[in-house]
């Protein structure tokens, strides 16, 4: 099988021009202004409780990279690729070199699974509307590896973009590694398959082999989930948004100034790449530090779902649309550097809340 080779200039150039996103705003003086989860009782102590990790919760991540090439490869994880010669490695994309016009030449990595179908012992009904599957691989100890890869969605390339952008600037985030898949057992277009539930399906010879030339593996934060549960167990608070995450920030005693400008500037972030589904459950708070088994001690805000990013709507949201994107105004009041956040409501962007950015937090970003 040969390595499959991509140029990714337009995810490359916005990982180059958010760097350049706060030079058009100046601050002056003025007048005016399904993984390990953590479940705290819907109850007035449990929200509490809840409430408390949030105000004091961290949003930086353990690593960033220090070079191009680690750029490239983003942070390690448990998925298990392989070379031509059958060695199994980390699965991550290497940096090969540049081609005349300077634009960096990434071999990213092939990974070959087994397609996890409806009826199978391990399978699980997938959320959302982007195109994915699960699939099962091996690690060199014989241990099997559960991953998710989405395919053909344009969030394969938003997500890449983002997760990598928040890494590189110390942020807590998934990891998305961009590959290309050998699925055994896939059908060609296996999502719709999948959230039918058609129980008359054809599915191919499970040693069938399909290929997946460009898609992404979905890697979680190392950390268990925090979230609200009513007394039968069903989830009926998870995540956070924004404007809970900056709610009277100045006045947080249990946070450093270097901390209030973090949150600042990631809200910030949120609102430069457009994104138009930061609800609650795209937001997710986790667990660092826990006394025994129950109670969590420290915990870490997380930017978990950032695939509806880089888009335009003028009427209906979109996503992966960089023409419109850069027409979109950042600043809602340029003078007191404050960014527009919008929401989504079904098809529809509702104007959102307005994200104040302080000096400091102008400078963090």
């Amino acid at each position: 099988m040969k390595p499959s080779r991509h140029t990714p200039k337009p995810i490359m150039t916005l990982l180059v021009t958010a760097s350049l996103a706060t030079t058009g705003c100046s601050w002056a003086d003025q007048d005016g202004s399904a993984q390990q989860t953590i479940s705290y009782p819907n109850t007035p102590e449990g929200r509490l409780q809840r409430r408390t990790l949030l105000d004091k919760a961290t949003v930086d991540g353990q690593t960033t990279p220090r070079s191009l090439g680690e750029l490239v490869a983003g942070p390690k994880t448990k998925a298990i690729c392989q070379t031509a010669s059958g060695q199994k490695v980390p699965c991550q994309p290497k940096l090969l070199g540049h081609d005349a016009s300077g634009n960096p030449i990434i071999k990213f990595p092939e990974l070959t699974c087994d397609f996890i179908r409806p009826g199978d012992p391990s399978f699980e009904a997938p959320s959302g509307r982007t195109e994915k599957f699960d699939c099962l691989t091996t690690d060199d100890q014989g241990k099997s590896h559960r991953i998710k890869i989405k395919y053909r969605s344009s969030e394969t390339y938003t997500e890449v973009a983002v997760t990598r952008l928040l890494w590189t600037m110390g942020y807590a985030a998934d990891t998305m590694q961009p590959l290309s898949v050998t699925c055994l057992g896939c059908p060609k277009d296996p999502f719709p398959l999948i959230v039918s539930g058609a129980q008359n399906t054809v599915w191919p010879d499970r040693k069938a082999p399909m290929m997946f030339t460009f898609a992404a593996y979905e890697e979680r934060y190392d950390a268990e989930k925090i979230n609200i549960e009513d007394d039968s167990g069903n989830e009926i608070l998870e995540g956070f948004t924004y404007p809970e995450l900056l709610a009277n920030l100045k006045d947080n005693p249990n946070l450093s100034e270097s901390q209030k400008d973090r949150r600042e500037a990631l809200a910030f972030l949120n609102a430069f790449f457009y994104n138009l589904d930061s609800k609650n459950a795209n937001q997710r708070l986790a667990c660092l530090k826990k006394d025994g088994d129950e109670t969590c001690l420290e915990a870490v805000a997380i930017a978990q779902d950032v695939g509806f990013t880089f888009g335009s709507a003028p009427i209906r949201a979109n996503k992966l649309n960089l023409a419109g994107w850069r027409e979109l105004p950042v600043w809602k009041r340029p003078d007191r550097c404050d960014a527009s956040q919008h929401f989504r409501a079904g098809s529809l962007v509702e104007l959102g809340v307005s994200i104040g950015l302080s000096e400091s937090g102008r400078q963090e970003v």
